[in-house]
């Protein structure tokens, strides 16, 4: 079964240019073909605030040999 947006991934890899790193859960938020034909998945990932709640989030693009859905 393919990924769909909503779908709750984990993150298989460090992205260091995002500040993700492997073991972050996000939700997929929308699925876009890139230039060389593969299947791009924005993923966001919530982000603590300093007082306990969530801030906003961060978006990253990730193919799906970088999460696993959860």
């Amino acid at each position: 079964m393919l990924p769909q947006e909503l779908d709750g991934v984990t993150v298989l890899v460090d992205v260091p240019d995002a500040g993700v790193r492997a073991g972050e859960a996000g939700v997929i938020m929308a699925i876009r073909r890139a230039a060389d034909g593969r299947l791009l998945y924005s993923i966001e990932l919530a982000r603590p605030d300093d007082l306990g709640g969530m801030a906003g989030g961060v978006l990253v693009d990730l193919d799906s040999s970088q999460f696993g859905l959860d």
